[in-house]
């Protein structure tokens, strides 16, 4: 199988410790985070916001079925950058994706982090919410994300510091104070503390533990919002390859190692169907150095690349979580990815797995640190 940087992935091995399989360097060695990510998203959404450039893409889309179109005007569109109306020409994905709803490509600072998120794509794409919906027309709803950009502010002023996991009072000395309205804020503000905790685990050996002044950062694969994410969407043999690489994977590889935690997380299970993209999971490293631990203890190994964990509640009753952990490597770089699921569910672990995550995160570091010793020797 060959990963989206075009090189063959290693087979796993099950006896021995896998040499990580480096990746070819795609755009990665003279990728600009500045120019090709921050510069970019700013020009992506003042086109969108202002035209004149780009493809005019027809914004009809309807809502669930047996709804009427929310889009109320048959001539709505939206102005879309050259390179991103490759997500709207794959047929997969069009009548998922919104055009008229504002692009949310990352949330937080991808040079100064505290750990990487990683997600398909925002979601909400069938409402007319004020911050993001641009079928109001101008000018645009005082106080609210559109209205912020349309006067003369670029993206990265908005997303830079991750305000919508700002509390309410945080917020409440904001001159962004209208995104207490915002309606994915409740939905990020719920998953603080379990990331705290991650970021913990992973500075176990350092000093300064967590500064919580310095916010995560959240990567979107699709910047465009939608109300569901096919499951069958595919980029093997997609015009999106370049466009993922450049503006997805580098920035995402970017800001792990700019992240404290060197860490990116992701919650789904959906987001084991991106093997397409990413490498061979080291999936097979992790779980020999794990059989040296109490399997029965931290969980049972399943032969999806997944490592299932189960934890008691009260009542009798348990509750599983699975996990799988990614690895690209790049330039001698190790850039962990912990993807967790539970059927039927999007939220993030509870504390019930913190013993789990603690130990997965300590063999995590362990491994990339004895294939740092090998590599160097």
């Amino acid at each position: 199988m060959e990963s989206i940087f075009g090189n063959k992935m290693a087979e796993p091995n099950n006896e021995e410790m896998v040499e990580p399989n480096e990746q070819s360097n795609c755009c990665y060695s003279s990728f600009d985070l500045k120019k090709d990510f921050i510069n970019y998203w700013n020009d992506v959404v003042n086109i969108w916001l202002k035209g004149g450039k780009g493809k005019c893409i027809n914004a009809m889309r309807p809502l669930t079925k047996g709804k009427e179109f929310y889009y109320k005007d048959n001539d709505l569109r939206a102005f879309i950058e050259d390179e991103q109306c490759y997500w709207f020409d794959e047929k997969i994905l069009n009548p998922h994706l919104c055009p008229i709803h504002l692009p949310e490509p990352y949330w937080g600072n991808p040079e100064d982090c505290s750990i990487v998120i990683v997600n398909y794509n925002p979601g909400g794409g069938t409402d007319m919410s004020p911050h993001t919906y641009k079928g109001h027309g101008h000018p645009y709803l005082p106080n609210t994300m559109i209205d912020f950009l349309d006067n003369g502010r670029k993206y990265f002023d908005l997303a830079l510091d991750f305000p919508i996991m700002k509390s309410i009072s945080d917020l409440d000395s904001d001159s962004r104070f209208w995104l207490r309205s915002y309606g994915g804020r409740k939905w990020w503000l719920s998953k603080k503390e379990w990331l705290n905790h991650l970021v913990e685990a992973s500075l176990c050996n350092k000093a300064n533990g967590v500064n919580e002044n310095i916010p995560p950062f959240a990567i979107e694969l699709c910047a465009w919002h939608s109300k569901n994410w096919p499951s069958n969407a595919s980029f093997s043999k997609s015009k999106l390859q370049e466009t993922i690489c450049k503006r997805f994977i580098c920035p995402l590889l970017k800001a792990i190692e700019n992240s404290k935690s060197k860490l990116a997380v992701c919650i789904g299970e959906k987001f084991g169907g991106l093997n397409e993209i990413f490498t061979e999971s080291i999936f097979e490293n992790i779980t020999k150095l794990f059989k040296s631990l109490s399997v029965s203890q931290y969980g049972t190994v399943f032969k999806d690349n997944s490592i299932s964990v189960e934890r008691e509640v009260k009542g009798g009753k348990k509750r599983t979580r699975n996990y799988r952990v990614f690895n690209i490597r790049c330039d001698g770089k190790d850039h962990i990815i912990i993807n967790t699921y539970a059927q039927g569910s999007n939220k993030h672990p509870s504390a019930l797995f913190k013993d789990f995550e603690n130990a997965l995160i300590k063999e995590i570091k362990k491994l990339c640190l004895r294939e740092y010793k090998v590599n160097k020797e």
